[in-house]
């Protein structure tokens, strides 16, 4: 029997923040004796593009701190890679023999991160599944996957010996698991993380007005000159890969995160796709939604809870939505039907209409208290 279920080919776009650069930057050339034009950086790392756009500064200044955050991220990248050379997998090539290992602070610090994050989604995010996500094929540079999908043997002897978080032990800069299956892997939480680090890195240069980008995913800074920044939320189920679900504007410190099927998956001759984001409760694709957003104060919450909020799917999002606390999240299934809180529908513009709405109310605030 397949373990592939196949997700509709209504699109090849995936849902994720698109950086509304018209909208953002269409009036960003200034007359003479106007603030300074805007100063860009963009950088490959993470295996996707990261993009920083910077206002109201010299350009000394500027290249400054755009010098500290690329070197950060590049090192966070040589740290963090969960296939290639890194410290992640010196980290899990010790923990599958059944010994511990030193870890750098930035693993440290995302591990700790980490953990109330899988306990308020009950498992759904969790940064231990990297033997499944391996499992898969999915720790490459290069979509889609061809290859065919693991024997449902294979997914079934992960699932026997399922690894948690609460596997994992943290003593000082030393890690160990009494799961030899648990495989640390950060990508759900590492555009969060990596974010929250250039944000710190601009305030330490006394800059306080930036979007910073990183795979489609935004953390906003201050202004957009006059007005705050207005971000375009791509629909996963447009013809064209532009097509734009809708758009909002962010205000000072609030993250736009997305998750999606439809950059990173595997395809099969028949045509049955499957997207990257596994759910660890099964051990095989999520496929009930067609694209998730998240508007949050903490870009590590935003990130984590857009990949739990696709798992959970349309059923899960009233009881997701409680329990991580998310005041502004949407949710958009291969029906086009779209799930949103009501903080979010007061936020959003949508640039077309879906075939069926749903609210849930949790509150008038983005930043809601957990339930």
């Amino acid at each position: 029997m397949s373990l592939v279920q196949p997700v509709p080919a209504r699109g090849k776009s995936r849902l994720r923040v698109g950086l509304a650069w018209l909208l953002a930057l269409g009036l960003s050339i200034p007359a003479a004796g106007c603030a300074p034009p805007p100063i860009h950086e963009t950088l490959w790392v993470f295996g996707t593009r990261a993009h920083i756009e910077l206002r109201g500064v010299d350009r000394v200044q500027g290249e400054a701190a755009l010098a500290e955050a690329g070197h950060r991220l590049t090192l966070l990248h040589r740290e963090w890679h969960a296939w290639e050379d890194s410290d992640l997998v010196r980290i899990n090539a010790a923990l599958a023999r059944g010994e511990s290992a030193t870890a750098t602070a930035s693993i440290v610090h995302a591990l700790n991160r980490a953990a109330p994050l899988v306990s308020d989604s009950d498992g759904l995010f969790d940064p231990t599944i990297g033997g499944l996500v391996a499992l898969w094929g999915f720790h490459r540079s290069e979509f889609p996957i061809l290859d065919p999908p693991p024997d449902a043997s294979e997914v079934a002897a992960w699932l026997s010996e399922r690894p948690r978080m609460s596997d994992v032990s943290i003593d000082g800069n030393r890690l160990s698991s009494r799961n030899p299956r648990a495989q640390l892997d950060l990508a759900a939480v590492a555009e969060g993380l990596a974010v929250a680090q250039v944000a710190k890195i601009l305030a330490d240069h006394d800059i306080r007005h930036a979007l910073i980008g990183l795979g489609g995913d935004v953390l906003a800074l201050g202004q957009a000159g006059d007005r705050p920044w207005r971000i375009a939320v791509r629909d996963p189920l447009g013809a064209a890969p532009d097509a734009a679900l809708g758009w909002l504007n962010l205000h000072d410190g609030e993250s736009l995160f997305s998750s999606g099927g439809y950059q990173r998956y595997g395809e099969s001759p028949d045509g049955a796709r499957w997207p990257h984001i596994l759910d660890p409760r099964t051990g095989v694709p999520a496929t009930r939604s067609a694209g998730v957003a998240v508007l949050h104060a903490d870009p590590v919450t935003a990130d984590a809870a857009a990949t739990a909020l696709f798992i959970a799917g349309p059923d899960g999002f009233a009881e997701l939505t409680a329990s991580m606390g998310l005041g502004c999240a949407l949710l958009l299934d291969h029906e086009d039907r779209l799930y949103l809180t009501e903080a979010m529908a007061k936020r959003l513009r949508l640039m077309r209409t879906p075939t069926q709405t749903e609210r849930v109310d949790r509150g008038p605030s983005c930043q809601q208290a957990r339930d």
